[in-house]
């Protein structure tokens, strides 16, 4: 396989589109192994159980919306904003921001939409936001949101089940 196609397949795969993925590697390993290249389709077998496994262990049972889910921690004048980004049920990962802090600093939920309406500026929001805290007027954020996004953004905080243990 070439470089470009790794390319490829790596940006399908953080899209989401992981299936995909694999059944293009499928049919290559089946092309290799009718063309006797045995070596080259055992490590494709071998690229295809890797990607399963990683599959199965990012993917959120239930969870095929785009979602983020956003906590913070406050701490005198120093602030931590986590948050942990799923698209198409999938974990991709999570990112830490330090907010600069003044002397009066908000209460988590101030904290939390301050830091949705800066953020959500530079990128669509996904479908759905599930915050720690509830921020004042969660109805007001998500229209504000979804407007931007040119989709619908529902911001919940009480959770359950799986969306619960994040």
């Amino acid at each position: 396989m070439d470089y470009a196609a790794d390319v490829r397949h790596v940006q399908m795969f953080l899209q989401g589109r992981s299936s995909a993925v694999i059944d293009e590697i499928v049919v290559l390993m089946q092309r290799a192994s009718a063309a006797q290249e045995f070596e080259r389709a055992a490590r494709l077998r071998d690229q295809i159980q890797a990607l399963r496994t990683v599959q199965s262990e990012h993917y959120v049972q239930g969870a095929s919306t785009d979602m983020d889910v956003l906590a913070c921690r406050i701490s005198g004048e120093s602030a931590c904003v986590s948050v942990l980004f799923f698209r198409n049920g999938l974990a991709l990962g999570s990112r830490d921001f330090f907010p600069r802090m003044g002397v009066d600093a908000p209460t988590p939920g101030a904290l939390l939409a301050q830091f949705i309406a800066q953020y959500y500026v530079e990128r669509a929001a996904p479908t759905e936001l599930i915050l720690e805290h509830a921020p004042e007027q969660p109805d007001l954020l998500g229209q504000a949101l979804g407007e931007h996004a040119g989709h619908e953004v529902r911001i919940k905080t009480q959770v359950r089940g799986d969306r619960a243990r994040f």
